[in-house]
This record gives structure tokens, sequence and C-alpha cells, in this order.
């Protein structure tokens, strides 16, 4: 991450792999280590905010944006009416995951004539999931569901692993936010107020 900065990337994200190849696939007892490695990442994205170098690590970056901002997480394209994704052949998905899987797809958009007629909801509503009674949810937003599709054959079932990795990184990001709130408050507003910076990226 300090290389990607100092070659002048100023945003650098990570994503856990999301395979059911037991050669590649991340599982619980890997996440300490990476946590950890986190941790530090998030040491210097401290560091970098206190010498006003817009430097940051999305990944934590984007929850206290969330808060301070007070958004609520919805990054799932399938939860949302957002975003679209079209093959070459013209087939409507709502997942660029799951693009090559018919069964999720809206349509084509040579007999597409209204959205209310092709738009089709893939997840249950997330107070019918698991994640209604979760802690991290509002900045979370329920999930991943094509992580739920890998490892569960099933849109509305989180991944635990997944789940835990990213209240970790919601946990981190909250001390990250305290410490810039607590040791330079002038810099708050400044950082994370209306996402300057990073719809700058």
């Amino acid at each position: 991450v300090m290389h990607l900065w100092n070659l002048g990337f100023n945003d650098v994200a990570c994503s856990l792999a999301i395979t059911s190849d037991e050669n590649l696939y991340v599982s619980g007892a890997d996440l300490p280590g990476i946590h950890e490695q986190i941790s530090e990442i998030n040491q210097m994205m401290y560091e970098n905010i206190r010498n006003r170098k817009h430097c940051f690590f999305s990944n934590t970056y984007k929850y206290c944006v969330s808060m301070h901002n007070k958004l609520i997480g919805a990054e799932c394209s399938f939860q949302t009416d957002n975003a679209l994704m079209f093959t070459p052949s013209g087939d409507i998905h709502k997942c660029h995951r799951l693009i090559d899987c018919n069964e999720f797809s809206l349509g084509n958009i040579s007999n597409a004539e209204k959205w209310e007629d092709i738009n089709k909801q893939f997840v249950n509503p997330v107070e019918e999931r698991p994640c209604n009674d979760c802690w991290a949810l509002q900045l979370c937003g329920g999930g991943c569901a094509h992580e739920g599709y890998v490892y569960h054959n099933d849109l509305n079932t989180p991944y635990d692993v997944t789940c835990n990795h990213t209240k970790f990184m919601i946990e981190d990001a909250f001390k990250l936010y305290a410490r810039v709130y607590s040791h330079s408050p002038s810099l708050v507003d400044e950082v994370f107020s209306n996402n300057k910076y990073y719809k700058r990226l």
C-alpha cells in the first residue's frame, strides 16, 4: 500500500478473494494476520491525515466518510436500483459478479420497455435476512449477495468470514475516526465531509 501511495496512487483498496477454490479462498484462520496488517495501514493513513497527505486506504476510509456524513451502506448492486450491467449481447444484470448466471438476468435490451416490468428482486429485504439483527448493518448494508451464492448457494445467506472481516474494518474505522476527532478535530470536516477528496480520486 505504501509503495502504491508513493507511486502517486491516492486511493488504494483490497478485497478478499471470493472463490470456492481451496487454494485461493480466505478462511477464518487467515483473518487475524490480515487484520494485523490492516491496522498498520490504518495507522499510516492516520499519519497521512495528520500531515494533510491525501493518501487513503478506502476500505477503512469509506466507513469514516459514511459515519461522518450519516450515510447508510448499500454497496451490493443486487440491493439497489442504481447500477446495471450489460453483456455484449444485451442481457441486463444487476451484479457484475454474477453476469454469467442467466437465472439472474433481467432480460434483454431488445425487449425491455419499462423498468418496472423487468426489475426483479433477487434478494430478500434485509429485515428478512440474518443481517437484520447485526450491529454493523447500517454501515455494511447487508453484505454481498454474490458471496452468499458462492459459499452457500443462497443470495440471502451471508458468508461468516466476510461478515467478521467487515465488522473488523468498521471497528477499526471507528478507532481511526475517533483518533482524528480527538487529536486533530480541525481536520475532521476537511477530510471526511462531503466525501470531498474521495470523489476527486
